[in-house]
């Protein structure tokens, strides 16, 4: 997805319009977004000024410490600017299509939250490519909610990967 505020990319992974990802929110201080069946349910036969309304004082707080609403969007991973998404929260309550940054969760009352994380193709398998710091190889890790300490497969330093930031720091060189 490219910003036009700083104007970077940032991968991203978009729902299909048979998903049934509708209605789904994110999250007013990061990119993380919710889908739940029974919203889906509610929307099915109309969406009105009233039901936005009861669907908007039922979503939860994000994991991140935000809050979901009807009206925020994902954020650029460069510098946290909003994309430009349809601004109308009635009309967003029919949009089948959820955009999922790289590093964002997706939480749904079907299933686990599921962290995204795309590679240089554009694939998302769960998996995360991290540099090393202490001899420059890029390999990948499995992403995890919170943090891991992954071991560089080339020299064996250790690296202290938040996933909440997707910082990396290397711990332990040449372990």
């Amino acid at each position: 997805m490219h910003c036009p505020a700083c104007e970077k990319d940032s991968p991203c992974w978009q729902s299909s319009g048979m998903s049934q990802c509708s209605p789904h929110f994110y999250c007013d201080r990061c990119s993380n977004a919710l889908h739940r069946c029974d919203d889906y349910f509610r929307t099915y036969s109309g969406v009105t000024p009233a039901l936005l309304e009861d669907i908007r004082h039922t979503l939860p707080s994000c994991p991140c410490g935000g809050r979901f609403t009807p009206e925020a969007n994902p954020k650029c991973i460069h510098c946290g600017s909003e994309f430009p998404l349809n601004p109308n929260p009635l009309d967003r309550l029919k949009d089948p299509h959820v955009i999922i940054l790289d590093g964002a969760l997706f939480l749904s009352d079907e299933r686990e939250p599921h962290r995204v994380c795309i590679d240089a193709e554009g694939t998302h398998d769960g998996k995360k490519i991290v540099p090393c710091d202490a001899c420059g190889t890029r390999f990948r890790v499995p992403c995890v909610s919170k943090s891991l300490i992954a071991t560089c497969p080339s020299c064996r330093g250790r690296i202290r990967i938040d996933f909440s930031t997707f910082s990396y720091e290397t711990e332990i060189q040449n372990a």
